[in-house]
């Protein structure tokens, strides 16, 4: 057994866990299992809650596209930052905003392309 610890690895369990956790998000957005309240649209019918979906689609393309438009130069700001413990420019940490911000995007776009094309259910339950 080593009785010394290496530095690094923590840091990079780490960075590792931040993109884990972010690229899960957008997974979990394309499998629709993000949580979702639907106790009143449920009860809604089917035009209507095709509306709602739209509305909160559109809000969730506004909140990923400020995520990608801050994120970016968020992360070219990490180029001038050097991480402690890996030594390495902080930019490859940072990219897991825009990157994450990247796929649920495009995740978003394939759900309202299916609720404009009349698949309703067959995308995500919700953004």
């Amino acid at each position: 057994v080593i009785k010394v610890s290496a530095p690094w690895t923590e840091e990079a369990a780490r960075y590792l866990m931040i993109w884990m956790a972010l690229l899960a998000a957008g997974i979990a957005f394309q499998k629709g299992q993000h949580f979702n309240i639907d106790f009143l649209t449920s009860r809604l019918g089917a035009k209507t809650q095709k509306k709602i979906a739209l509305f909160t689609g559109f809000l969730t393309f506004l909140f990923i596209l400020c995520i990608i438009l801050w994120g970016v130069p968020f992360a070219i700001l990490g180029f001038f930052t050097i991480s402690p413990g890996l030594e390495i420019t902080m930019f490859l940490p940072y990219l897991a905003i825009p990157v994450a911000g990247g796929v649920m995007m495009l995740n978003l776009i394939v759900y309202l392309g299916g609720l404009r094309g009349g698949k309703g259910k067959e995308g995500p339950e919700s953004p």
